[in-house]
C-alpha cells in the first residue's frame, strides 16, 4: 500500500531567500572562473607568475560551485514533490511538465546563442577533445539532453550539468514510487543504488576494459557519483523538519560550515595546482557535498528573508539559471568582437572585459526572459487537474 502525502516541510523565509542568494552567487562565481580562464588564454599570453598561478588555482575554475547547484537542486526538487503531494496535484505528468517547462526554455535560448556563435567566425572556446561533430548532431544531442555524453557547441560546454540533472529528474520519481513515497527510504535506497552502479562500472573498467578510455564506463561512474550530491540535497529535504528541530544539528552546522568551506575549497584549489586527475576532483566534490548541506541548514540564521535583502535575493535567484547558461556564449561573442575591432587588453583589463559586460548582457537578456518563462510556466501548471492523494499510512 502506498503511503499518503508526507507533511509539508517547514522551510522559513530566510532559508528560501538564502537559497536564491546562493544560486545567484554560485552562477556569478562560475562566470568569474570562465572569465579568468579565457582571459589567461587570450589576453594574458598564459602569464606565469605567483599571483596569476594563485588566481588560476582558486578563482579560475567553476566546478566547485556546480557541486552547490546539484545539492540545492536535489533539495528543492524533493521539497516541491512533497508540497505537490500535500496539495494533491502530484503525478508523473505534473512532475515531468514541471521539469521540462523549467529547464528547456532558457536552455534553448542558450543553445541558440551558442549555435550562432559557432557559425560566426572562429571558435575561441576550448573544446573537450571529442571528435568533430556536425551541426545537426550537436543540435539533436542537445535537444535530447545528451550533450554531456555526445557533445555540444564549445561555448555551451557548461550545459553538461543539465544532462546529469535530467537523468536525476527521470530516475528519482521512479525510486520514490518504488519506496511507496517515503522520501527517507527513497533517498537511502537511491544512495546505495548510486554507489552500486558506480562500483560496478569501476570494476568493469578495471577488469574488462583494462583501464582503457571506454566512455560509457567512465560515465557509469561519473553520473551516479555526482548523483550522490543531488541525493544529498533530497535527503536533507526529507529530513528537514527533524534537523531544524534539533539544536545539536543547528549548533554543529553553524559552527563548522565556514571551516569546512575553507578546507574543501582549499583542497579543490590544491588539486588544480597539481593538475590532478578527474577522479581526484570527483572525490573532492564528494567531500565538499556535506559542506553545502551544512550551508543550507545554516541559512536559517541569516536574515535573508528581510527586506530589502529578500527582494535582492529573489532577483539573484531569477538571474542564476540564465547567467549560468548564457555567459559562455556571450563571452565567445565578446572575444570575437575584441578580435574584429581589434581591442587590446592587458591581463586584468581583459578579465574585467570578460566579466562585467558579460554579466550585464546576461542580465539584460536573461532576466526578462526568465521572468516571462516563470509566469508562463506557472499558468500552465495550473491546468493540471488536482488528483486525489494516494491513500495509506501517514
Amino acid at each position: 500500500m502506498f503511503e499518503g502525502a508526507e507533511p509539508v516541510t517547514d522551510v522559513d523565509a530566510n532559508t528560501f531567500a538564502g537559497i536564491d542568494f546562493c544560486r545567484g552567487l554560485f552562477a556569478v562565481l562560475v562566470l568569474v572562473g570562465h572569465a579568468w580562464e579565457y582571459d589567461q588564454r587570450y589576453f594574458g599570453a598564459h602569464s606565469q607568475n605567483p599571483l596569476t598561478n594563485f588566481l588560476t588555482c582558486t578563482i579560475g575554475h567553476g566546478y566547485y560551485w556546480v557541486i552547490g547547484f546539484f545539492v540545492i537542486s536535489g533539495f528543492c526538487i524533493q521539497l516541491s514533490i512533497q508540497k505537490a503531494r500535500a496539495r494533491g496535484v502530484y503525478n508523473f505528468g505534473y512532475f515531468s511538465w514541471a521539469r521540462v517547462s523549467r529547464i528547456y526554455p532558457t536552455f534553448l535560448l542558450g543553445l541558440s546563442i551558442a549555435a550562432l556563435a559557432w557559425m560566426v567566425g572562429p571558435t575561441f572556446s576550448s573544446s573537450d577533445n571529442r571528435p568533430a561533430l556536425s551541426f545537426w548532431t550537436i543540435v539533436v544531442s542537445s535537444l535530447l539532453m545528451l550533450q554531456a555524453f555526445i557533445g555540444t557547441f564549445p561555448s555551451f560546454a557548461q550545459s553538461w550539468s543539465i544532462s546529469y540533472e535530467m537523468i536525476y529528474y527521470a530516475i528519482w520519481p521512479l525510486i520514490l514510487a518504488f519506496a511507496r513515497y517515503s522520501s527517507k527510504r527513497a533517498a537511502m535506497l537511491a544512495i546505495w543504488l548510486a554507489l552500486a552502479c558506480a562500483f560496478a562500472s569501476f570494476l568493469a573498467w578495471k577488469i574488462w576494459a583494462h583501464n582503457a578510455g571506454v566512455t560509457w564506463l567512465i560515465y557509469g561512474c561519473l553520473v551516479p557519483l555526482s548523483g550522490l550530491l543531488w541525493l544529498g540535497g533530497a535527503w536533507l529535504a526529507a529530513n528537514w523538519r527533524e534537523i531544524q528541530n534539533s539544536r545539536l544539528w543547528l549548533s554543529i552546522t553553524s559552527k563548522v560550515v565556514l571551516c569546512y568551506f575553507l578546507v574543501s575549497y582549499g583542497l579543490e584549489s590544491w588539486l588544480n595546482y597539481v593538475d590532478a586527475r578527474m577522479s581526484s576532483h570527483l572525490l573532492s566534490a564528494l567531500f565538499a557535498g556535506p559542506m553545502f548541506l551544512c550551508l543550507l541548514v545554516s541559512l536559517r540564521g541569516i536574515p535573508f528573508g528581510r527586506e530589502p535583502w529578500r527582494t535582492a535575493c529573489c532577483w539573484l535567484g531569477w538571474l542564476s539559471y540564465p547567467l549560468y547558461l548564457l555567459h559562455r556564449p556571450i563571452q565567445e561573442f565578446a572575444l570575437k568582437l575584441a578580435t574584429a575591432l581589434p581591442l587590446h587588453f592587458g591581463l586584468f583589463s581583459g578579465f574585467l572585459y570578460l566579466l562585467v559586460p558579460v554579466l550585464l548582457v546576461s542580465a539584460l537578456i536573461g532576466l526578462p526572459f526568465e521572468v516571462t518563462v516563470l509566469r508562463w510556466r506557472k499558468r500552465t501548471l495550473r491546468r493540471f487537474n488536482p488528483v486525489k492523494p494516494v491513500a495509506g499510512e501517514t
